[in-house]
């Protein structure tokens, strides 16, 4: 739950990624490209510290603005935005993160209603924080979530490096290039021997998650196209859907975690029937 509180939490404040909007320009904007939110049987929202709520309304563009993923290695976001996979998602660093529970968003801080502008694109996670979503990799693999998988990552690389078998000192979590080269390193006969010898050792004390290795080794894919396909969207159960076609689980106190690349209004929970309102006015 940290990690999803300091998402939900994080300034949208940015530049180039949202400003400040009145009244009558939040009416106008809704107008123009929200009409069909009077129909939404699910909201959305996000929660922001009250020290940030001084405006009526803001307008975010998060495309505008790549994120990058709060205290963590960035291993997961690299390989789902940039997997064939997920071409039809919004991507992950270009996107703002929400839940469909407005308890989920007030214990983070002040709500925010979130209105997609019509046509935007919502990618829906199974669980209430992407952390949690990929199942499978629990079930199978032990691999609880996903700060285990970015670690998993993380200390396999080290362990080439020990051995001096890799050029880079560790992963590059920042630039994709670089770090699908460095995937590429697996994937050498002396740096798969390596891998292997090193995980059925650590199994062997009982960090059962460790069986992710001796998985790739037997699924007969390329370091790269495993790890893709663990975090395969379909075989998950994330859902993609347009704004204006957006429901979700009525499940109020977890929700679902989604996210949107595409324009937002925000609008403070104090404002929010007063807005509505005048919008059914």
């Amino acid at each position: 739950m940290i990690r999803l509180k300091n998402i939900l939490n994080e300034a949208y404040d940015q530049v180039g990624r949202s400003k400040p909007i009145d009244m009558e320009e939040t009416l106008k904007l809704f107008k123009n490209h929200c009409q069909y939110y009077v129909n939404i049987s699910t909201p959305i929202y996000r929660g922001v510290y009250d020290s940030r709520i001084t405006n009526y309304a803001y307008l975010i563009s998060p495309a505008q603005h790549k994120r990058i993923s709060a205290n963590t290695e960035n291993y997961y976001t690299l390989l789902i935005d940039n997997s064939p996979l997920w071409k039809d998602y919004p991507k992950r660093s270009e996107s703002i993160v929400c839940s469909t529970s407005q308890a989920a968003a007030f214990s983070y801080g002040s709500v925010n209603w979130v209105i997609p502008f019509v046509g935007s694109k919502i990618g829906m996670c199974p669980q209430n924080d992407m952390w949690v979503s990929f199942d499978k990799m629990n079930t199978e693999l032990d691999v609880r979530d996903l700060g285990v998988f970015n670690n998993l990552l993380s200390s396999a690389y080290y362990h080439l490096v020990s051995k001096e078998l890799v050029p880079f000192k560790g992963l590059n979590g920042k630039d994709a290039n670089q770090f699908f080269q460095q995937l590429k390193e697996f994937d050498k006969p002396s740096c798969k021997k390596a891998i292997l010898e090193w995980s059925i050792k650590a199994d062997s004390h009982s960090y059962k998650e460790y069986k992710i290795f001796t998985h790739w080794n037997n699924s007969g894919l390329n370091f790269t196209e495993y790890l893709l396909t663990l975090l395969d969207p379909k075989s998950n159960g994330f859902e993609l859907v347009k704004a204006e076609n957006f429901s979700a689980p009525q499940d109020t106190k977890r929700g679902n975690e989604v996210w949107t690349d595409g324009d937002c209004l925000l609008i403070p929970d104090k404002n929010y029937d007063d807005f509505m309102k005048m919008i059914k006015q």
